[in-house]
């Protein structure tokens, strides 16, 4: 699958996820709205981590290497700010 379409996808579940907190508030279902608000932070954290993917990608295309080596030196960067704190 596109990650692309997986992010189309998940925004479009976002979006329903909001209108039924929306709903939630207005019944006022405190439980419906908690669980409601779990699921969005999950598609949220999940959308990050296909948008990381893809940096990641366009950056080792842009670069001419390869998507390991792209981690490996954003690991090696934030160590080195780390230790220069």
């Amino acid at each position: 699958m596109d990650i692309n379409y997986l992010l189309q996808l998940l925004g479009n579940r976002l979006n329903g996820l909001t209108l039924a907190k929306d709903q939630a508030f207005q019944s006022g279902d405190l439980e419906r709205i908690n669980a409601i608000d779990a699921e969005i932070l999950g598609v949220k954290n999940t959308i990050s981590k296909l948008e990381l993917i893809t940096s990641i990608e366009q950056t080792a295309v842009a670069t001419a290497v390869s998507e390991a080596e792209v981690v490996k030196n954003g690991i090696e960067a934030s160590l080195s700010a780390i230790t220069l704190m």
